[in-house]
């Protein structure tokens, strides 16, 4: 029901029965656009059109949302072309919890079905995979990482020891060479490429002991070792593998994991 700000909630004097139905026709409305179980609950001199104004901004709450998820693909897009794929987005995927911490985490697959709408822009998935590890690996729990101290000794007991990736890590593949585009466009708009490249790139993501983000884009040995070390292999037999691949400086890459914080101790 809807009634003026100097009048009495009519909430209030509806059982819990006909709250419940008011509440769930409310619901209705605001998640699908479907106001005909709510319309019965409306006094006969409420204007259903004043319904709009409580849709119109939960629709413009949740897509100012979207844009702060994911900034690269907003300034990748433009606010406008942006906005009309967030709309499309929040009809079909509407927030279900009061937290929007983590809304939109199915961006970047609904950006995968959209290059009718895209078209040379297609690649904008891509980016939005990098912002959702970006916000993963930013806002993930405290760990306790390897630190530099550290790798004496853990060469030390390199055949026996299990490492893994710290929380605080998120690994990435995208289909397209976009990473260091993505990073440029997280702090603005910036002149697009003409192409972009049909090449994979592996990436990591990671909140370094400084706090600072960053991100290290992986050789085809480094992708191993990390594959290695995150499915459970002994470090030498991890590196072995690595080494199977390509060269691997694995003194090189020990040390600039620990100096990041991105590895940990497998429990």
């Amino acid at each position: 029901m809807l009634s003026d700000t100097s009048e009495p909630s009519k909430l209030s004097e509806l059982s819990n029965t006909e709250a419940t139905k008011y509440n769930d026709a409310f619901g209705q409305w605001m998640l699908e656009g479907d106001k005909t179980a709510l319309l019965a609950h409306l006094a006969s001199d409420d204007d259903p059109n004043r319904l709009n104004v409580y849709r119109n901004t939960f629709v413009a709450g949740s897509i100012d949302t979207l844009e702060r998820h994911y900034p690269s693909v907003l300034h990748a897009l433009t606010q406008n072309l942006f906005r009309q794929v967030a709309r499309a987005y929040v009809h079909e995927h509407p927030p279900t919890t009061r937290s929007m911490a983590d809304y939109g985490r199915g961006f970047p697959e609904f950006l995968d079905q959209q290059s009718h709408t895209l078209n040379a822009l297609s690649f904008v998935s891509d980016l939005s995979r990098l912002d959702s590890a970006w916000s993963k690996a930013y806002f993930a729990a405290e760990t306790t990482a390897l630190e530099p101290s550290d790798i004496n000794e853990v060469a030390a007991s390199i055949e026996n020891v299990r490492l893994r990736l710290s929380d605080n890590v998120t690994q990435v593949t995208t289909k397209q060479r976009v990473v260091e585009l993505w990073s440029q466009l997280r702090d603005g708009p910036v002149t697009l490429p003409p192409t972009i490249e049909d090449n994979p790139q592996n990436t990591l993501l990671f909140r370094a002991p400084t706090g600072a983000m960053r991100y290290s884009i992986l050789s085809e040995s480094e992708i191993g070792f990390v594959t290695s070390i995150e499915a459970g292999l002994t470090l030498i037999d991890a590196a072995q593998y690595a080494a199977d691949i390509g060269p691997l400086n694995i003194a090189d890459v020990l040390a600039s994991f620990l100096a990041n914080g991105i590895l940990q101790r497998r429990e």
